[in-house]
């Protein structure tokens, strides 16, 4: 067995020695690549690779790789190509600026231009109108006088106009103050000035002034239709606050506590008038919802202040065209003398209500005149409709009234007439405003004195 093992054994190591020698050989005979490639030029192949290319696929090295070649760059390199990105944004933000620009210059240019030529088409079209009314009236001129061979006779002004023109100086204040007189009461002044604006036509026929002036020395100065009923228009503000005032004294919230969202809306009430703000209180506090279940509060309550001849029947609609409530000039004197006097409701809440219309916004009781010569201080409240113009207000303060204080209330009404508004509300207010003047000045000169001390026990001027 020994020998035919060490038989077997060299034939083994000599197939084995043969295959290593015929593996050598092959790998010899194999061309090799990397003699046969040309060498690349050092200089090119050095910016191709600073440029961010692979050089290995031009020299044979590795395989034929499309991606760029990955190494780190340089911080000064980066820096560079951050500004130059950075550059690049900024130029291409201000070209899209300036192309909105240009589109917005061609916008506008646009539009001038479309509407240069609308005035020019409109400008000749107005052009050629007039030439043609032009034409026709010249054409009609010629064929009166064709026709007609007379004196052409001037129109004649109405017997109205020809008033309004000789009394338009009755509006004007110094012609107003003229009216008063020493040895004359106010009454008799204002009623001759009110007499000649109904002759020379400024007020019509169906015009009704209600005025009182009331002196605190327990004197009523004024009286002319003092319970007459009017339409109340903004003059129902006053009541609306007595109520929404009352009704937080039964709740038990006192002046100093009564809240400000609600306090809000009083002032607004009265200082510009707001009518939301006043259907505001009507409704939701005072009728919890319900505007009706408001106003019936307010009616019910006026007759414990000694005030029967005002009420309320509806709420201030849009526009304020409100005719249906209606009041006396007696009633809001009689509301203010309460207030003056701290009888309305409380102390607390009277004085609450005199601060709140102090600051009213009015120009027909304390007129910028008596404002700005005098330095008036009053709590008014005004109010107009198309068929009511009017104001109500305590005179508290000025020059020359020597601590005297007074109620002024004046209301000029008409029913719905077709008239002008415009014109109505300028020359009612103006003569509110002669009417107010005359009774300060008639204080001022001394004259409300005398009158009250030689009326004051007469149930016929004084105690009415």
């Amino acid at each position: 067995m020994r020998q035919q093992r060490s038989a077997v054994a060299p034939f083994l190591h000599r197939l084995f020695l043969s295959l290593v020698a015929f593996l050598l050989l092959c790998l010899l005979a194999l061309p090799n690549r990397r003699a046969e490639a040309k060498p690349a030029k050092s200089q090119q192949y050095t910016r191709l690779a600073h440029a961010g290319f692979d050089t290995r696929k031009l020299t044979g090295e590795g395989g034929y790789s499309e991606e760029p070649r990955r190494y780190k760059k340089s911080r000064r390199y980066r820096r560079r190509s951050r500004a130059r990105r950075r550059r690049s944004r900024r130029r291409r933000a201000r070209y899209r600026r300036r192309r909105r620009r240009r589109r917005r210059y061609r916008r506008r240019s646009r539009r001038r231009r479309r509407s240069r030529r609308r005035r020019r088409r409109y400008r000749r079209r107005r052009r050629s109108r007039r030439r043609s009314r032009r034409y026709r009236r010249a054409r009609h001129r010629r064929r009166r006088r064709r026709y007609r061979r007379r004196k052409r006779v001037r129109r004649q002004p109405s017997i109205r106009a020809r008033r309004w023109q000789q009394c338009r100086h009755l509006l004007q204040r110094r012609y107003a103050l003229r009216y008063l007189n020493k040895y004359r009461r106010l009454e008799s002044s204002v009623k001759r000035y009110l007499k000649d604006l109904h002759k020379c036509g400024v007020l019509r026929s169906y015009d009704k002034t209600r005025m009182l002036v009331y002196d605190y020395r327990g004197c009523k100065m004024v009286a002319i239709r003092q319970s007459s009923r009017t339409s109340a228009a903004s003059l129902i503000k006053p009541f609306v606050m007595l109520g929404v005032y009352h009704r937080a004294r039964r709740r038990g919230v006192g002046a100093h506590h009564f809240p400000r969202r609600l306090q809000r809306h009083v002032n607004r009430m009265m200082r510009v008038s707001n009518n939301y703000s006043t259907n505001y209180l009507i409704r939701s506090y005072l009728g919890h919802g319900n505007s009706n279940k408001g106003l019936r509060y307010i009616n019910k309550i006026l007759p414990h202040f000694s005030i029967f001849r005002t009420k309320l029947v509806e709420t201030i609609p849009r526009g304020g065209r409100t005719y249906r409530n209606y009041t006396t000039a007696r009633d809001l004197s009689v509301l203010l003398h309460r207030i003056y006097h701290n009888r309305a409701i409380s102390r607390s809440f009277s004085r609450k209500m005199l601060n709140v219309m102090l600051l009213s916004r009015d120009n027909r009781g304390k007129t910028p005149y008596l404002r700005h010569h005098y330095d008036v201080r009053a709590a008014t409240k005004t109010g107009y409709t198309r068929r009511t113009n009017g104001v109500a207000g305590i005179i508290l303060r000025g020059e020359g009234l020597r601590r005297r204080v007074y109620n002024f209330v004046a209301i000029i009404s008409r029913p719905m007439v077709r008239d002008n508004e415009w014109t109505w509300r300028k020359v009612s207010t103006k003569i509110i405003q002669r009417l107010s003047e005359m009774t300060y000045h008639h204080y001022l000169r001394g004259y409300a004195d005398s009158e009250v001390r030689r009326f004051r026990a007469s149930r016929r001027f004084c105690q009415r």
